[in-house]
């Protein structure tokens, strides 16, 4: 771990520093004391250097480093004060408050954990590694990125926009939560947190069929996983569609329009009704309703026909199974949820838990990179504006 000795005069006139409880607040802006909640209340006292703001008797939660990494203190060595790096400071069981924290490292919430930070608020993100966006070949519908990206490279960008702000991304799972007193306590893998706020971007987990290699299949983008997103890729190709007839003839009808080869893929002919057969017809989709087997390929996919038929071809495969809505957290929250899972909420995308934010996919919605991002500025916005008119006392 890395840890700073004290404030030294050559670094703290570069440095923007926190302060709470002090009488000296004329000579540091107000907003800086929201930037860390009341986290670790340690009195400093050494005379200043030549040169410095006179800090002693202060106390300081928090100091922004030149390059505009966040420290807080960790320790004290006789009458110095150890910081340590937000992203580095192991969290003890007794916790820590933040002003916000954001539960899931997607697009949604590390772009809400960047607008906090920018709004002086002080922020953790927990991640625990598994956003939705990470199976993302390449996206090339994501605005500002003319010749695609990839979403581990997206995702890498926006932590370190975040970071670099000073919002603190910690690996890890939130297992509960509880609010108490108008704070929220969460329960991590790494300790307890609690904050002022809640933003949860938890998203949701699509449901695939069981095709051997699936991992390999999305990377090499034969099975595609949202036509909204990448319809355009395949373009003039060999489209499979799986899924429920409810779900897959939707997909189907859309895929259409992209390809005038877009089949419907069922196991036994009474997978699919009369009434969807129709629309189906009517549509230009044809039903291959004997499917007994996708054989994964380097270009896409061998279909195997239960009735012995020929091995057929196919270029992509979307399916159309619908996903499940990760809101337990929410739901163990209070926050209400439509029959589906996904969680309610209003146009500020607040929940009906008070304080408690719901963003991304989790919220019903278009799940779109771009959508991540206009929930997370709205939410974002929203928050900072609730804690500006009800500040700590």
């Amino acid at each position: 771990m890395r840890t700073v000795a004290g404030l030294m005069a050559s670094w703290l006139v570069k440095c923007h520093v926190g302060i709470s409880g002090t009488s000296n607040r004329n000579l540091i802006c107000r907003s800086w004391n929201r930037l860390m909640a009341k986290t670790a209340q340690i009195r400093l006292r050494r005379a200043p250097s030549p040169g410095e703001r006179d800090l002693t008797s202060c106390r300081v939660n928090h100091v922004w480093r030149p390059d505009r990494r966040l420290l807080i203190p960790s320790a004290k060595a006789g009458n110095k004060i150890l910081f340590a790096m937000l992203d580095e400071l192991p969290i003890s069981s007794r916790g820590h408050e933040f002003d916000v924290a954001i539960v899931g490292g997607g697009p949604a919430g590390l772009a809400a954990g960047m607008y906090l930070a920018r709004f002086l608020h002080s922020v953790i993100v927990v991640d625990a590694g598994d956003a939705r966006a990470k199976l993302i070949p390449k996206s090339h519908n994501c605005p500002g990125f003319p010749d695609g990206v990839g979403g581990s490279e997206l995702l890498g960008r926006l932590k370190a926009q975040a970071q670099r702000y000073g919002a603190g991304v910690v690996d890890g799972r939130v297992a509960g939560g509880k609010k108490r007193d108008g704070t929220f306590v969460l329960t991590t893998t790494f300790g307890t947190i609690r904050a002022r706020r809640v933003v949860l971007a938890t998203g949701i987990v699509d449901k695939a069929p069981a095709i051997e290699g699936l991992e390999e299949a999305v990377a090499a983008g034969t099975v595609r996983l949202c036509p909204v997103c990448d319809a355009y890729e395949a373009v003039g190709k060999r489209i499979g569609v799986v899924g429920p007839e409810h779900l897959a003839l939707k997909e189907a009808l859309f895929l259409k329009e992209y390809s005038g080869q877009v089949t419907l893929l069922a196991n036994y002919p009474e997978d699919i009704s009369d009434a969807a057969r129709g629309m189906a017809s009517a549509g230009g989709i044809e039903i291959w309703d004997t499917v007994e087997d996708l054989v994964a390929r380097a270009t896409g996919f061998g279909v195997v026909m239960a009735d012995g038929a020929p091995m057929r071809e196919l270029d992509v495969v979307y399916p159309a199974m619908g996903s499940d809505v990760r809101s337990e957290l929410a739901i163990a929250l209070g926050a209400e949820c439509d029959a589906q899972g996904y969680v309610l909420v209003s146009r500020h995308l607040e929940t009906s838990t008070a304080g408690l934010y719901a963003i991304g996919d989790v919220a019903e919605g278009l799940n779109q990179i771009a959508v991540a991002f206009g929930h997370a500025a709205t939410a974002a916005t929203h928050i900072h504006n609730a804690l500006q008119s009800r500040p700590e006392s």
